[in-house]
């Protein structure tokens, strides 16, 4: 099927972002392009409905344990990758809304979550744009990389998320 229209391909985000997932082959973090950076990609699949193209991504410092990891989710349309949801735990710096309903708008979250039904209320220039530019705080908060795969789970709808490896993090000694 070939979306032609910003409203059929916000109905695709809609739909994979609602499905349930699952990790394929769960995969291991590798170095990333800058020197302390570590990524992770890994393919998904829903088991009820077939969506091609849709992928786990993982950010995380090599020397910062337990802080400034990045999840989402992600969905190949022709070509053209749609970020579906993001979870952004213990960031270096909070997110701050400039979008959004009142309650949400101008509101700094550490730990967030970027969800599709939030976002979706806005048009899908400003969604690509801007990076899913509306958040709510990560509720509850991760204590730890295996509470986070949890959040994995019930926000991003990865059911298998605990096969996720911890990132091989490397602390600097002081």
């Amino acid at each position: 099927m070939i979306l032609r229209s910003d409203e059929e391909i916000l109905n695709a985000l809609r739909k994979a972002a609602k499905a349930e997932k699952r990790i394929i082959a769960a995969a291991g973090w590798k170095q990333g392009q800058r020197e302390r950076e570590l990524k992770l990609s890994i393919a998904l699949q829903t088991p009820k409905d077939l969506i091609a193209g849709l992928e786990l991504r993982g950010n995380a410092i090599l020397n910062q344990p337990d802080k400034n990891v990045t999840f989402q989710v992600t969905l190949d349309i022709r070509g053209q990758i749609f970020r579906l949801e993001r979870i952004d735990w213990r960031p270096q710096n909070p997110h701050v809304n400039r979008f959004g309903p009142p309650g949400l708008r101008g509101l700094r979250v550490e730990s967030a979550y970027h969800s599709f039904d939030l976002n979706s209320t806005l048009d899908l220039e400003t969604i690509v744009r801007g990076n899913l530019p509306i958040a709510k705080p990560l509720n509850p908060e991760p204590n730890d990389f295996n509470e986070l795969l949890i959040s994995l789970r019930e926000h991003l709808g990865i059911m298998n998320a605990e096969e996720i490896m911890e990132p091989p993090w490397s602390p600097t000694l002081l």
